[in-house]
């Protein structure tokens, strides 16, 4: 997904993590606010638990496609993502397989550049409440996120969808 600060535009997503400053796109406003960032429920990688204020930024609806990366590419700027480009007809699927440096280049065609980990955690949050995930506190199922292979819960299906093709699981602002 992509964000704006003001003028500056976010990117959030696959190509990794969120990019501020960023060209076209649909947008989605996130109110500034307080939240409590991180979790007790995932172990000390998410601890200590602790506020965070954040002004009001806007942020891509979904994440970077393979089409928006693949227009990188085109222009020079970018290397093709880790075994290859997706073929034309996943230009609508997020871009996967680049690296944080190459997540950086993107940004810098585009303007741009990668968010915190507070604003992507905001953003989750659908605007920092207090929920487990982007959608609330409901189990995670097919319904809500890319998660299942022939409709078998639980089973990753190492592919991915086009973006914002679960809308059950987007956030209160729209983000998918």
């Amino acid at each position: 997904s992509l964000v704006r600060h003001s003028h500056i535009l976010l990117l959030l997503g696959v190509v990794g993590g969120c990019l501020i400053g960023c060209k076209g796109g649909d947008w989605v406003a996130l109110p500034g606010g307080t939240y409590q960032m991180g979790s007790n429920d995932c172990g000390t990688v998410a601890q200590p638990v602790h506020a965070v204020t954040l002004s009001g930024f806007e942020m891509a609806k979904s994440e970077t496609t393979v089409a928006q990366y693949a227009a990188c590419v085109d222009a020079g700027a970018c290397t093709e993502p880790y075994g290859g480009r997706e073929p034309s007809n996943k230009g609508d699927y997020p871009v996967t397989s680049v690296d944080w440096n190459q997540s950086q280049d993107f940004c810098g065609w585009a303007g741009a550049r990668l968010c915190t980990e507070a604003e992507w955690e905001y953003a989750a949050r659908s605007g920092g409440l207090n929920q487990t995930y982007p959608w609330g506190d409901a189990t995670a199922t097919c319904g809500y996120a890319v998660m299942c292979a022939n409709g078998d819960y639980g089973r990753w299906t190492n592919t991915t969808r086009a973006v914002c093709s679960k809308t059950a699981g987007n956030s209160a602002q729209g983000v998918c």
